[in-house]
């Protein structure tokens, strides 16, 4: 587990940027794909690093800051970028500099870290959302999906990587490629078959077949 801080971003009262509204923050808030605005310092936005490192999301809004009032934001958004500078694979450290030298107010672009996944399991499709950077297996197991064949199901190593029988058919080009040790348990297999303990959670929206035929 990748150690994680927080830290306290510049705190000020916000313009949201390309026709977005100011409004109060509210609950009930439906949130976009991608979220761009332009706030003033301080921010009052405590950010977190992600566990995988990769970047940062929005931990907490803190009344005391411009990002109050912008009713675009709430917690879990991953930082993009900010003044134009790519923060999606920065540590807490380089974004924090980055918005520290950015002149006010700060251009902010954030995504909603999550990924929508089309589980296929023979005929049947059902839909579950995962955070970005979550275990495959996991999240596909946390949601009730069938993983494991029976035999699976008695032998499997409870993710460890060991035994072969968490295999899926994941057609997305954003998740990250196998690495050559999970290449070899999969040897004979078309390159689109994963183990879904090895396998995390990346882009917006991928489709997973469960138990797939070699």
């Amino acid at each position: 587990r990748a150690h994680v801080t927080m830290a306290l971003a510049w705190l000020l009262a916000a313009s949201v940027a390309q026709g977005f509204m100011v409004s109060p923050r509210r609950a009930g808030l439906v949130l976009r794909a991608e979220v761009s605005v332009s706030l003033e310092k301080p921010l009052g936005l405590l950010l977190e690093e992600r566990e995988d490192a990769q970047g940062v999301v929005v931990a907490e809004i803190l009344e005391s800051g411009s990002a109050w009032s912008c009713s675009d934001l709430s917690e879990g958004l991953r930082l993009v970028s900010a003044s134009g500078v790519d923060c999606s694979s920065l540590g807490l450290d380089q974004v924090m500099e980055t918005i520290g030298a950015a002149s006010s107010p700060v251009r902010l672009v954030f995504s909603t870290d999550t990924c929508s996944l089309k589980v296929v399991d023979g005929d049947a499709a059902t839909f579950v959302t995962a955070k970005a950077g979550d275990n495959l297996r996991k999240a596909l197991l946390g949601a009730g999906a069938k993983v494991y064949d029976f035999k699976g199901v008695l032998t499997n190593c409870n993710g460890a990587g060991q035994c072969g029988t968490c295999v899926v058919a994941l057609d997305d080009d954003e998740f990250a490629p196998r690495s050559e040790w999970e290449a070899a348990k999969l040897k004979g297999r078309p390159e689109n078959h994963r183990l879904a303990c090895q396998v995390l959670v990346a882009g917006d929206q991928a489709t997973v077949t469960l138990r797939p035929p070699k």
